[in-house]
């Protein structure tokens, strides 16, 4: 493909605010995903927003079959014709938000095929697209995902930090997590006020978990107020202080305890006991 400026101005494109576009115009960042996912000619991959295709390029070169989301739809003629003599590539125009991923799966990928998502995310729905990854974690082996550093640095932070927080628990619970390079703001068009990282999610495949949307809405709920004690943010989830202060005590824990003072395993026990309670 041509330099990514250049496809813009050959089809006159700018980026859209509504979808959150900075479209990233470095060759040489582009391989560094492509390396950091570590992917195999066998695989699969998922591609959330393909832009202008440069990515998305790449990703056909090495990869078994891609299928790419692209919200906007005035980006679908220019991946078309740019990508057009690929045919181990499937674009879909859609919303990933409201995308059934099981029928996408079943019906573009092969059974037993290792599946890799590999994306560089609009800032302002991250965390919405990496929590609907994470519901369906058991059909991904990777996530390679391009967000801003700070979001980043949250999915990576450790217990005790300020940055700890209920998306963090969730992240390391079901993946190894680790933030494999930064993206200064030059490398985009339009250039954003915010530096990116690459963070690369390698799925624990032995993560077991009973009534994981119950306690994921619990884990979330103990963040509600993180300027608040856990004690606070129990009292409200169980609409019983008396009941929090005693689930709080049968742990031997202090009463003045916080949520990002928690693992994942104390999160799991305090779950536990509030449900025999």
């Amino acid at each position: 493909m041509e330099n990514p400026k250049k496809i813009l101005k050959k089809y006159d494109l700018h980026a859209v605010k509504k979808f959150g576009q900075n479209f990233l115009v470095n060759n040489n960042i582009i391989d560094k995903i492509v390396k950091t996912a570590n992917l195999k000619d066998k695989d699969g991959v998922i591609e959330i927003g393909a832009g202008i295709g440069h990515l998305t390029n790449k990703l056909v070169n090495v990869t078994q079959k891609v299928v790419t989301i692209e919200i906007d739809k005035k980006l679908i003629p220019v991946l078309q014709s740019e990508l057009k003599a690929y045919q181990n590539l499937k674009i879909i125009n859609e919303d990933f938000l409201t995308l059934n991923l099981k029928k996408i799966i079943s019906e573009e990928f092969k059974i037993n095929q290792k599946i890799h998502v590999v994306a560089n995310l609009p800032y302002y729905i991250t965390s919405q697209i990496v929590l609907k990854l994470l519901e369906n974690i058991e059909m991904f082996d990777s996530l390679t995902l391009m967000i801003q550093k700070e979001v980043a640095q949250r999915f990576c932070a450790k217990p005790k930090t300020k940055i700890y927080n209920n998306l963090s628990v969730m992240c390391q619970f079901y993946c190894d997590v680790k933030i494999a390079f930064d993206v200064s703001p030059h490398n985009f068009t339009p250039t954003p006020n915010v530096t990116s990282s690459v963070i690369y999610f390698k799925v624990n495949p032995k993560f077991q978990l009973d009534e994981p949307q119950l306690f994921w809405n619990f884990v979330r709920n103990c963040f509600f107020n993180k300027r608040k004690t856990l004690i606070n943010n129990l009292s409200i989830y169980l609409n019983n202080k008396e009941k929090a202060v005693n689930v709080i005590n049968d742990l031997s824990w202090s009463l003045t305890i916080r949520s990002e003072e928690l693992t994942f395993a104390m999160f799991y026990q305090l779950f536990n006991l509030i449900k025999i309670k």
